[in-house]
C-alpha cells in the first residue's frame, strides 16, 4: 500500500513539473513573440479572414528593393519624406541641424537646403506649386515656403507660419504630416501620450485668404489600432482616399480607409523574406506617382518598396 501511495504521489510530481515547464516554455515564447512582433502579422491576417479583403493600397504586396541605404551626408536624425510630384524628387529632413534634402527615386542626394531658424523639423509634405510645409514638434509650428534655389538656406523669420498649440507635450507633439490637395486637407499624427489624428480642413486656402481653419478629431480611428505602440508618420494616398499610418515602435505601416476601417498591414522586421534586418527606427513614409512606397528611418536610413501584385 505504501508503495502504490509513492508511485501515485511521484506521477503526480511529475506532471506538476510538466505543467511548470510547459508554462515556463508558452511564458517564454510569448515574451519572444512580443519582442519580435510575431503576434502583430498573425492579428491582422485573422483580422482580414475574418472581415474580407478591402481594396485599397495593398501594403502586404509590397517588396522592399533598396533596404537601409545610408543616405550620403547624413549622420543622424533622418526624420521625415514626402514626394514632390510637380519635381519629381523626394524630399526629406533632418532636424539636428534642420536642412531639407532633395533626393531621387534611388537615395542618391540631389540638393540641400539649410533651414534656419527652425526648430525640431519632425515632418513634411509637398503642397504642390513648389511649396511645401515642415512641422515643428516641441513647438507646434506649420511653416509654409516654396522650395529656393539650389543651395539656397530658407529663413524662418521670411516664411509663412501657423501655431495650433493643441498638444503642448514637449517632445510628444505633432510627428508627421500629409497633404490632400484635393479636398485641402492636412493630415497631422501626434506620437504618443497618446496617439492622436487630425485633419485640418482648408489649410491651403488659409494660407491664401486668411479663412478659418476646423480642425477634425479622427482619433477614433486609431483607438482600434491596438499593436501601433505609436505614430511617427502619416500619408495620403490620393486615388484611394487611404491613409497609411506608421509606427517606429511597431516597425510596421497601416492602410485604413475614408472611414477609419482597417485594409491591410506590413512590418519591416527581418523576419520578412525581403529583408535583412530590422527598419530600426522608422519616421517617414511617401509614395510617388508610379506607386512606389519611400520609407525614411534614423540615423540615415532609405528604403524604397515595389508592389508586386495588381
Amino acid at each position: 500500500m505504501g508503495k502504490l501511495s509513492f508511485n501515485r504521489r511521484s506521477r503526480r510530481a511529475i506532471k506538476a513539473r510538466w505543467w511548470l515547464g510547459g508554462a515556463l516554455v508558452l511564458t517564454l515564447l510569448a515574451g519572444v513573440a512580443y519582442w519580435r512582433h510575431w503576434y502583430e502579422p498573425l492579428f491582422f491576417h485573422l483580422k482580414e479572414r475574418i472581415e474580407g479583403p478591402r481594396q485599397g493600397v495593398r501594403l502586404e504586396q509590397y517588396r522592399v528593393v533598396i533596404e537601409g541605404k545610408a543616405v550620403a551626408g547624413v549622420s543622424r536624425n533622418l526624420s521625415a519624406i514626402s514626394y514632390d510630384s510637380g519635381r519629381d524628387r523626394l524630399l526629406a529632413v533632418t532636424n539636428d541641424p534642420p536642412v531639407m534634402l532633395e533626393l531621387d527615386r534611388q537615395g542618391e542626394v540631389l540638393g540641400r537646403y539649410p533651414l534656419e531658424g527652425f526648430g525640431d523639423i519632425e515632418g513634411i509634405a509637398a503642397l504642390g506649386n513648389g511649396r511645401v510645409v515642415v512641422v515643428d514638434e516641441r513647438r507646434q509650428r506649420f511653416s509654409v515656403f516654396a522650395i529656393p534655389e539650389p543651395g539656397a538656406a530658407v529663413d524662418q523669420e521670411r516664411v509663412q507660419s501657423l501655431s495650433l498649440g493643441m498638444e503642448e507635450d514637449g517632445n510628444k507633439g505633432f510627428e508627421g504630416i500629409s497633404y490632400d490637395a484635393r479636398g485641402d486637407r492636412l493630415f497631422v499624427v501626434k506620437e504618443s501620450r497618446p496617439r492622436k489624428l487630425y485633419a485640418i480642413e482648408g489649410f491651403g486656402a488659409s494660407l491664401e485668404q486668411g479663412l478659418s481653419l476646423h480642425i477634425r478629431d479622427l482619433t477614433g480611428w486609431i483607438e482600434g489600432l491596438v499593436f501601433n505602440r505609436d505614430l511617427s508618420d502619416v500619408f495620403y494616398h490620393g486615388p484611394t482616399g487611404h491613409l497609411l499610418l506608421l509606427s517606429d515602435r511597431s516597425h510596421s505601416l497601416v492602410e485604413l480607409d475614408h472611414e477609419g476601417r482597417y485594409v491591410s498591414y506590413r512590418a519591416f522586421l527581418r523576419g520578412n523574406e525581403d529583408m535583412q534586418r530590422d527598419a530600426p527606427q522608422l519616421e517617414g513614409v511617401t509614395m510617388d506617382d508610379q506607386g512606389d512606397l519611400y520609407l525614411v528611418s534614423e540615423p540615415n536610413l532609405f528604403y524604397r518598396l515595389n508592389k508586386t501584385g495588381p
